[in-house]
């Protein structure tokens, strides 16, 4: 994830949606003794900051510290307390705290200090259920991000799981792998009729933009995405939309608006798309860029468009 896209997503936590304060405003580690005293203290972490930042730089600057405290509360907690039945819990806490502190930072490769933390609560032998499957979905996601060597055995296993759920999210991720090493196929009518091959656009360097007229950092990024359209269109540039909206009119009345003119798929199903459901996109926005080739080159292209696109473009 681009430092830009954290950003926004961010801000659309704590702006956006007006986050409600709690009593988080960074604590004394040391007086927190007891199990209890530091359990108590992740839940009011994971609330989110007291205060709401003004700033994008303020609100890395917060989270930043927020994530950074719940993972020394976290590692207090399962140093002195050991066998605390709540163990497993917090162990997940502090991996997605290291995780989102590596992706906010932008050290990918130190997701991997975290995958020995997740193999350990998926091997463990009295982890709740819905703690391990949460721990091997992130797991997941990281030998995606990584594009480690290991990754294609390890989603193949993970496809066969007993738990359907998450043998499905398994199997998407791996269609996602397969996007990255072949050309993306994909077919489909517009929201206004026309027919939209991806293979005929082959020699084009290709944005997709997953978004919605709900989503406000996705209106929010939405100049950016026009401007790189016309900044580039002309030099082999091309978006398609997947819109996740669920009312048509809604729609529409926006592309007219804002002068949207590139092709949408729409089927009103939202999440539950199935061309969403293939690829197992869980958020929005995302976009993915597609190089002549055909290939995705970027699955989180928001934000670096007018870095990227010209570096395709010259390719």
């Amino acid at each position: 994830m681009t430092r830009s896209r954290q950003i926004l997503l961010i801000l659309s936590v704590c702006l956006v949606t007006g986050m409600s304060p709690c009593a988080w405003a960074g604590a004394d580690i040391d007086k927190l003794k007891t199990a209890d005293e530091l359990w108590y203290h992740l839940a009011k972490l994971q609330q989110g900051p007291a205060t709401q930042p003004q700033t994008p730089e303020e609100a890395m600057k917060i989270f930043g510290d927020l994530l950074r405290e719940a993972e020394v509360v976290a590692k207090k907690f399962i140093d002195l307390y050991p066998e605390d039945p709540r163990r497993w819990e917090v162990k997940i806490v502090r991996a997605q705290a290291l995780g989102m502190l590596a992706t906010l930072e932008e050290r990918q490769q130190d997701l991997k200090q975290i995958m020995p933390i997740l193999s350990e609560i998926i091997n463990g032998k009295d982890v709740p259920v819905p703690i391990e499957l949460e721990a091997y979905r992130y797991l997941i996601e990281i030998h995606v991000v990584l594009g480690s060597s290991e990754a294609k055995a390890f989603l193949e296993k993970a496809a066969k799981h007993d738990n359907p759920h998450l043998a499905e999210f398994a199997r998407q991720r791996l269609e996602f792998l397969k996007v990255q090493q072949s050309p993306l196929d994909l077919k489909f009518t517009a929201l206004n009729g026309d027919k939209v091959d991806l293979a005929k656009l082959r020699g084009k360097v290709v944005l997709i933009d997953f978004w919605a007229t709900w989503c406000g950092p996705c209106l929010m990024d939405m100049p950016h995405v026009l401007k790189a359209y016309n900044d580039y269109r002309d030099q082999g540039f091309e978006i398609i939309g997947v819109s996740l909206d669920d009312d048509k009119t809604r729609l529409l009345a926006y592309l007219k608006e804002h002068g949207v003119s590139w092709p949408q798929h729409f089927d009103g199903k939202g999440f539950e798309t199935p061309l969403i459901r293939r690829f197992g996109i869980n958020g929005i926005p995302t976009q993915w860029l597609l190089d002549k080739k055909g290939l995705l080159r970027d699955a989180n292209a928001q934000g670096t468009l007018a870095q990227k696109i010209p570096e395709l473009l010259a390719e």
